[in-house]
């Protein structure tokens, strides 16, 4: 093998080595009832060697404006799980929402990563939200 071979082949190992293993999933869900406070666009950005997890919908999107950490909460053969919470989260405007001090919200994926389970609890209030659909992952 020439060395120019052998440096070439190092060095594109070295790279794919280096490059950081993010899986992003985007989902398409859709909630069980109207009104649920469950988005309708889901991405979850999850960088498998640093453990940073970030997740933005179409609530976050409106309220927040930037993507929000996630943490891992179960990860298996079968599903992993994240949970995210908002807090301080309530009426923005005319809109006529009641404030709540936040939501925790879970995505269990499943299927590779192709489905998708959304749920959504407000802190305070004894209701809670879901919504399931079909996700991609990159």
């Amino acid at each position: 093998m020439s060395s120019r071979l052998v440096l070439a082949t190092c060095l594109s190992l070295f790279a794919i080595g280096a490059e950081a293993k993010t899986v992003t999933y985007t989902c398409k869900v859709t909630p069980s009832q109207k009104g649920a406070w469950i988005g309708n666009d889901l991405i979850i950005r999850h960088n498998r060697d640093t453990g940073e997890v970030t997740v933005l919908d179409n609530i976050i999107n409106y309220y927040l404006g930037d993507p929000q950490p996630a943490r891992v909460e179960v990860e298996n053969d079968i599903r992993t799980t994240y949970l995210w919470v908002l807090d301080d989260f309530g009426a923005k405007g005319d809109d006529g929402l009641q404030f709540t001090s936040g939501f925790r919200f879970r995505a269990s994926l499943t299927n590779g990563g192709r489905s998708v389970r959304v749920n959504s609890k407000p802190r305070g209030y004894s209701n809670s939200f879901s919504g399931k659909g079909t996700c991609t992952v990159k």
